[in-house]
């Protein structure tokens, strides 16, 4: 079958991320890595799966120019920071996606992830800006945090790598005809990938323009990505999953994504259960207006959503008011209001009784009540560790 032959163990170009904290057993297969198996019954496997994409990358993608002065701040107080000398002074800014490491600029890994014994959900969960499926701390947590989820809903869960991977340069020159010179004029960051523009929109704008300059540069790298989740989605279907236990769930720019192809799907005909997001920030890039108009006027009613907010408080007033006004999304939106009680940016295992209590429908105030319940854990835990987790960029 197609799913069988996804599931053969790769050729090696995913590493072995043994030492997962989680409840579940996981297994991994992989031939390279051997076997691992812990003391635990239960058992989740692991398949690594050669993903890549079509998309060239031998062109150039030129993000944000500087129009309004308000990033040649950023670049001065970064470059400071960062290498001990202002940029003097920045002509302009822009972020420059230049080809990545070869040769993996054009291809990843994907990891499937099942449970034993009957399967009744499946779930794709879309990694943050700069984050890596198989390499990082990113990893080790993502998959601990998809396998806590498979313990309570026994089933499938497959994270994607975003491709193809970029370096992404932030150039700040002092005259227009610079060369870029990663330290003195330019923060470079190497193995750089996302899943469709993060470009974010005016305060007062919560919808996608297509015909913005970097959104358009996007348009190839979105399309390909997409076509790879709804490949799994499909897979899941032919499996036996009823649509309704299929769920999305992303984190940062990935959790963006997780809206928009929950949005994309519903359009296509395919609806799913929903769709699960952490601390995402561009919310302008889930759909257009027209998308979302399109989307009202559904007989099978609004798509369920679940989004939480919790790394910036003042800028998630204007993000809750864009998910508040969306048609064809029934979305609960739980934020962290005041700067004093904000967290760091990442996903959080502790969240996970919030969204264990929403897939199963339970009301508005469980949910409520388990989320504040799982940001005061998180407080607790990283006082007590005084470490703050590494996440992607919002």
């Amino acid at each position: 079958s197609q799913r069988r032959s996804l599931l053969q163990s790769s050729n090696g170009n995913a590493n072995a991320n043994g030492n997962i904290n989680s409840t579940a057993a996981i297994r991994i297969v992989d031939q390279h890595a051997g076997t691992m198996m812990t003391e635990h019954t239960d058992q989740i496997t692991c398949h690594f799966i050669p993903a890549t994409t079509n998309v060239t990358t031998t062109r150039q993608f030129v993000g944000i120019k500087d129009e309004d002065n308000a990033l040649r701040v950023a670049c001065q107080d970064i470059f400071t920071k960062i290498f001990e000398h202002p940029v003097d002074p920045p002509v302009f800014v822009q972020h420059i996606y230049v080809p990545g490491p070869k040769p993996a600029a054009q291809s990843g890994t994907d990891v499937w992830m099942e449970s034993s014994g009957k399967k009744d959900y499946a779930f794709v969960y879309l990694h943050g800006a700069r984050e890596n499926t198989t390499s990082g701390p990113s990893a080790r947590d993502n998959m601990a945090l998809m396998s806590e989820l498979l313990t309570t809903f026994p089933g499938y869960a497959v994270l994607p790598q975003a491709l193809p991977y970029f370096d992404d340069v932030f150039f700040c020159p002092s005259h227009p005809d610079d060369e870029i010179v990663p330290g003195k004029n330019a923060l470079v960051t190497q193995g750089y990938a996302q899943w469709l523009s993060s470009l974010n929109t005016p305060p007062d704008a919560c919808f996608t323009d297509p015909s913005s300059t970097e959104n358009k540069f996007w348009v190839d790298i979105e399309q390909s990505n997409m076509a790879r989740i709804e490949g799994y989605v499909d897979q899941f279907r032919r499996a036996g999953i009823s649509a309704n236990r299929v769920y999305i769930l992303g984190f940062s720019v990935g959790a963006v994504m997780a809206q928009h192809v929950a949005v994309h799907l519903a359009l296509s005909g395919k609806r799913i259960g929903g769709s699960i997001s952490f601390d995402g920030a561009p919310v302008q890039q889930i759909a257009t207006e027209s998308a979302f108009a399109t989307l009202a006027k559904s007989k099978q009613g609004p798509i369920p959503a679940l989004y939480f907010l919790y790394s910036e408080p003042a800028l998630s007033v204007g993000i809750a008011k864009c998910l508040d006004s969306y048609q064809g999304l029934d979305v609960q939106v739980y934020r962290i209001m005041e700067e004093a009680n904000k967290i760091p940016h990442a996903a959080y295992a502790e969240l996970l009784p919030a969204v264990r209590a929403w897939v199963k429908k339970s009301s508005a105030e469980v949910v409520d009540k388990l989320w504040l319940s799982g940001i005061a854990k998180i407080h607790a835990r990283l006082r007590a560790s005084a470490t703050t987790p590494v996440g992607a960029q919002p």
